[in-house]
């Protein structure tokens, strides 16, 4: 089990990757409560391209920088939370989130939604898990993107997704996902 300091440290590094995923889609995050509408539209792109490929390279990870980022988003606005690698029931690597006096799962819920689909929605999951709260923290409008300003960076990313099914044939096959991650991480 790592320690809080590791996962600190985790959390910041996977979050920005996250952030750098959805740069290379001209998106942005902003840490809103709307931003994780954004995440599911990239996340339901991520799905399209492994019903596509059927490869898993990466999906792990992947959904383990988003969960993160949701992670961070619940506790800038509903306060501390507690994220763990393990959870006594479901075992180890189930990063749990220890928040509200129960556990949640954001990284299980990006892997359910790369690999299952539509159906495990996370926008719809944290609407319904997370949003059902108060937040503690209100920012003021000018602190974050408006619902506006983000559905134009959805609208972006989904200008972005038709652009990529449009490409010619020579590219089709190469997996969008594996050449824009390679970039990312340099490989």
């Amino acid at each position: 089990m790592a320690t809080k300091e590791v996962m600190e440290q985790m959390k910041e590094k996977l979050s920005s990757l996250a952030e750098e995923v959805v740069a290379s889609f001209n998106g942005r995050l902003d840490y809103s409560l709307e931003s994780i509408e954004v995440v599911e539209f990239v996340l339901g792109c991520i799905h399209d391209e492994y019903m596509e490929t059927r490869s898993e390279e990466g999906m792990t990870g992947i959904a383990l920088e988003f969960g993160a980022y949701i992670v961070k988003v619940i506790e800038r606005h509903y306060g501390p939370a507690e994220w763990q690698t393990d959870d006594p029931t479901f075992g180890p690597n189930t990063f749990p989130l220890a928040w509200q006096g129960g556990q949640i799962y954001p990284v299980n819920w990006c892997t359910k939604r790369i690999f299952d689909g539509p159906g495990d929605n996370v926008w719809v999951k944290f609407q319904t898990i997370v949003m059902k709260h108060e937040p503690v923290f209100k920012f003021p409008k000018d602190a974050s993107e408006s619902t506006v300003e983000m559905r134009k960076n959805i609208e972006m990313v989904s200008q972005q997704k038709r652009s990529i099914k449009s490409d010619d044939a020579s590219k089709k096959g190469q997996g969008f996902f594996k050449r824009a991650f390679s970039f990312l991480r340099g490989q």
